[in-house]
């Protein structure tokens, strides 16, 4: 009781948090409440870290570690650190911005390993310009917990088979964490509905008007139906399906065919000297 007493004592006396937020902390959620009583240094760090790094009140802290106090536990507070530093060494600023970037993914915390996270950024390097990192981490934060090999089958096929520059990566929030197939099967759809063109790569400096990437894949399915692909929702749902039946018929170890960074140059050099097919003629 003593314990109990000195550790809420320190809480309310060192921090200007009022008791009765306290208890209503605790009745809402009894696993915080377990979790200063019985793991109080751990606690009181993870909170001292949100609070010097994110910009949070203690208010604040007390509301994330209170949401999600089972996974903090299993952390520590330097591993924490190490997490947090990694996105301020992609360019995020300590502070509000890096506050934004815990609420909008609170997983940051713990839901990865720090040097993972860290060599997740150092590849996007390869993709994105700095800048367009820190808009993609602000806006889609989850990319740093994703695995690297699906993040990068994602970019090239966004980038070589539709055509899409990191720039408009920037403005859509679900590339990241769609499923490669989903990514996929709403390109196709687009195509075959006439709705999205493909450039000619003899002539690749004219513009194509295709939707833009957030449209495609940010859109709910009713709205991405009606609005992007101008067809009814019930053509979109069947045609999804058949494509889950068609996938399942295909033995391919790769979905599409998968281009490097550093083999762009030859890949677009083979498009430009691909022949162009003539019309096939019934005789």
């Amino acid at each position: 009781m003593e314990k109990i007493v000195k550790v809420l004592g320190d809480l309310t006396g060192s921090t200007g948090v009022l008791p009765s937020f306290l208890a209503d902390a605790f009745i809402e959620e009894p696993k915080f409440f377990a979790a200063v009583v019985g793991q109080s240094d751990l606690t009181v760090e993870i909170l001292d870290v949100l609070c010097d790094m994110c910009g949070f009140s203690v208010q604040d802290a007390i509301r994330v570690f209170g949401s999600y106090t089972p996974e903090l536990l299993t952390t520590t507070g330097p591993d924490v650190t190490r997490r947090l530093e990694a996105i301020i060494d992609a360019g995020i600023q300590p502070g509000r911005l890096l506050g934004r970037v815990v609420r909008r993914c609170p997983g940051i915390l713990f839901a990865a390993d720090p040097s993972v996270m860290t060599d997740t950024i150092v590849n996007l390097n390869n993709f994105f310009a700095r800048s367009h990192i820190v808009k993609i981490l602000l806006r889609s934060p989850e990319v740093v917990l994703r695995n690297f090999d699906e993040t990068e089958a994602k970019y090239e096929y966004i980038y070589y088979q539709m055509g899409i520059q990191p720039e408009e990566f920037v403005d859509c929030t679900f590339w990241s964490t769609a499923s490669l197939q989903d990514i996929m099967d709403r390109h196709t759809f687009l195509l075959k509905t006439g709705k999205y063109t493909l450039p000619d790569p003899k002539r690749p400096q004219i513009k194509m008007e295709n939707p833009p990437l957030y449209r495609i894949l940010d859109s709910r399915d009713n709205i991405f139906a009606t609005q992007v692909a101008k067809v009814t929702p019930d053509e979109w749902t069947l045609y999804r399906e058949l494509s889950v039946k068609l996938t399942t018929l295909e033995d391919k170890d790769r979905p599409f065919e998968r281009i490097k960074p550093s083999m762009r140059k030859a890949y677009e050099r083979r498009l430009k000297e691909a022949p162009e097919k003539e019309a096939f003629v019934f005789e």
